[in-house]
């Protein structure tokens, strides 16, 4: 049986129609008002099931579980024995209170137990072995299978563990003046500079890839090492006791940098898990740096557990990457990729679509991975669950889809194109961009010299210039208004003020005013060249609805006939006047259209019919007329510069001239 060739033949027209993009959105009559429509509908469906997707990837419960676990463990203070005072985490200031904090505060909201319990326990020895008894000691949080409940409603997966990272000994020279004070000396952390021995008091070295875990980012520098690892157990007398020997033996000492706590909770309600880890740094000049880490993911992704509107929903998400990966493919064959990557909105379809793939294979990732984590746990559930890959890759996922999601939002910039004000936003943009760019050269040297002089001057004293790139923070905090000027003024009284006012007066009254100047400028020079032309939409639109919907909006033809009537009834009111000849009214309305002296007996209903339609054709006759100058406005933009090009060269070469 042989095919139809014509059948053929529409199918792949309409394919090329379905597939057939357009990269400027005109509405300069009903057909491409309709293509528009009809390209807006399909987008409108595709960010509306982008933003579901990417919503997905979070909910309000993981909020409130980085939050319970905050408020327990670091908003509540911990009573140091050092100073007799009550400090929170992030107040620390000694390994003292380190470990204050892990032999109260930590220990003991771990595993749920108050200070009165903390007591009993001192007074009582060991206590009892049933938890179901009256002894207060074992009033636990304990499941079934001996495992440590965190806050009633969380399962901490694996015992936690102490982590510290040490450098070697003799790692840097101290003078012979005070060798004799300090007989060691060492090092900040540097991974050539590391203790990688096999046992420190106890507790063994293990690599980063042997634990599992991700570099630990710090105030100081970036940890890319494992350190030595102390595991603890689910009883709390067992690691109370951990804990005491631990600080016998100055396990914290001079050549400790860093010091990790870190535990895993899962939350069966939300089947969300949480990697949890307090950092302590300890810098080589002594004292203690505090920083924590709380991550929640969801178990489920988009294919897996996480119920059937967002499988389906997922699914069609991805039916719109592929159909937009086939259009854009057939667009770069069709127009070439020199031309292609020429349009902004071509990259920004790429990206989004780039963007879309990876968040396919992490989906595809997400399910085999978790499954490994259940195996794990099952298989030895006393050993730590290392999450630190699944929160990496869970938040490079999380942040991929947001900014998908962002570039889709943008892309509707694209569908209002036949609004005045953005197009006078683009031929501004457009126009005054070279004049940006040579601004933003000088603006980026004046910002970077006061930022560098500001780390020079204020860096060893105060906090926003500790380093270049929170100077330079600070820089753009100071040209927003938000500056520490009684901060800049006590880390050097005299250069201080001089700084600050230098750096007001230059970039904020005279750069800032040069950047706005030059916009508004080109803002105004623009404006005036742009005309709104005819927008064919509303008229498609108009007839759609009444088509549908008679009762609810007149055709477009009648609305046109409607508008000359009032552009007549306001050129009458505006010409007439009492003691004109032209004053036109019902009698004389033909001396209105004919010459003076010529004049024709006709009925009312005629004329008052052929001037409408008169009116209404002159109405259509100024949209064309509008339109065309339009045209030739545009036309006449893109002749000048090549015609002014050809004259400077022409006046540059005389000789030619006169040869020709």
């Amino acid at each position: 049986m042989e095919k139809d060739p014509n059948k053929t033949k529409n199918k792949k027209k309409h394919f090329s129609k379905a597939t057939k993009k357009s990269h400027y959105i005109a509405y300069e009559n009903e057909d491409a008002a309709r293509a528009a429509l009809i390209e807006f509908c399909v987008y409108v469906c595709f960010l509306i099931v982008t933003l579901v997707v990417a919503t997905s990837s979070r909910n309000i419960s993981m909020y409130f579980f980085n939050k319970g676990i905050e408020n327990l463990f670091l908003s509540r203070e911990v009573n140091t024995s050092t100073h007799e005072a009550s400090v929170r985490f992030a107040e620390l200031a000694t390994t003292a209170d380190m470990w204050a904090f892990l032999e109260t505060k930590f220990i003991m909201d771990l595993h749920g137990i108050d200070d009165r319990e903390s007591g009993e326990n001192a007074g009582g020895g060991s206590g009892g072995t049933d938890e179901s008894g009256g002894n207060s000691t074992h009033r636990r949080r304990r499941s079934k299978d001996d495992k440590l409940i965190f806050l009633e409603q969380n399962l901490v997966l694996g015992p936690p563990r102490l982590r510290q990272i040490r450098v070697k000994e003799n790692s840097c020279d101290v003078h012979d003046l005070f060798g004799r004070y300090f007989s060691k000396c060492y090092a900040d952390y540097a991974v050539s500079e590391e203790d990688t021995g096999d046992l420190f008091k106890g507790t063994k070295y293990q690599t980063l890839n042997e634990l599992g875990a991700d570099s630990i980012w710090g105030e100081i520098t970036t940890y890319r090492s494992g350190g030595f690892v102390r595991k603890l157990t689910y009883n709390y007398n067992e690691n109370n006791q951990i804990l005491s020997e631990l600080k016998t033996s100055k396990w914290l000492d001079r050549a400790s940098r860093l010091i990790i706590v870190e535990f895993t909770l899962y939350n069966a309600n939300t089947n969300l898990v949480n990697n949890v880890k307090f950092i302590g740094e300890l810098p080589s000049t002594g004292g203690v740096i505090t920083r924590y880490s709380i991550q929640s993911v969801k178990l489920g992704s988009i294919f897996w557990r996480d119920g059937i509107p967002l499988f389906v929903t997922g699914i069609f998400f991805y039916l719109f990457i592929c159909y937009y990966t086939v259009v854009e493919a057939l667009e770069v064959k069709n127009i070439g990729i020199t031309n292609y990557v020429r349009i902004l909105w071509n990259f920004v379809d790429f990206l989004i679509i780039l963007l879309a793939y990876f968040t396919l294979a992490y989906n595809i990732w997400h399910p085999i991975y978790v499954n490994e984590l259940y195996k794990r746990f099952e298989k030895d559930p006393h050993e730590y669950l290392q999450l630190d890959t699944l929160c990496f890759w869970n938040l490079v996922y999380r942040v991929i889809f947001a900014i998908c999601a962002f570039l889709v939002c943008i892309k509707i910039f694209k569908f209002i194109s036949f609004n005045k004000t953005m197009r006078q936003f683009n031929a501004t943009v457009n126009a005054c961009f070279r004049d940006l760019l040579g601004f933003s050269v000088m603006f980026g040297i004046v910002f970077l010299a006061y930022a560098q002089l500001g780390l020079l001057l204020f860096g060893n004293v105060h906090q926003d210039f500790r380093n270049f790139k929170e100077s330079l923070l600070t820089m753009i905090r100071m040209i927003l208004g938000d500056f520490d000027y009684d901060g800049i003024e006590a880390a050097n009284r005299v250069l201080g003020p001089i700084y600050f006012l230098t750096y007001i007066l230059l970039v904020f009254f005279i750069l800032l005013n040069m950047f706005l100047a030059i916009i508004n400028d080109t803002y105004s020079s623009v404006k005036g060249n742009i005309r709104g032309g005819r927008n064919h939409l509303m008229i498609y639109l108009r007839k759609l609805l009444h088509k549908y919907c008679p009762k609810c909006c007149r055709p477009a033809a009648a609305n046109d006939e409607e508008r000359g009537r009032s552009t007549r009834d306001r050129s009458m009111s505006r010409d007439a006047s009492p003691g004109s000849k032209r004053s036109v009214d019902k009698d004389n309305v033909s001396d209105f259209f004919e010459p003076v002296g010529q004049k024709a007996s006709r009925s009312g209903n005629s004329d008052t019919a052929a001037i409408r339609r008169l009116t209404a054709r002159v109405a259509a006759l100024e949209d064309v007329i509008e339109q065309l100058v339009t045209d030739v406005d545009r036309t006449m933009r893109k002749v000048l510069p090549s015609r002014r090009k050809r004259g400077n060269t022409s006046q540059g070469s005389p000789s030619e001239g006169r040869n020709r």
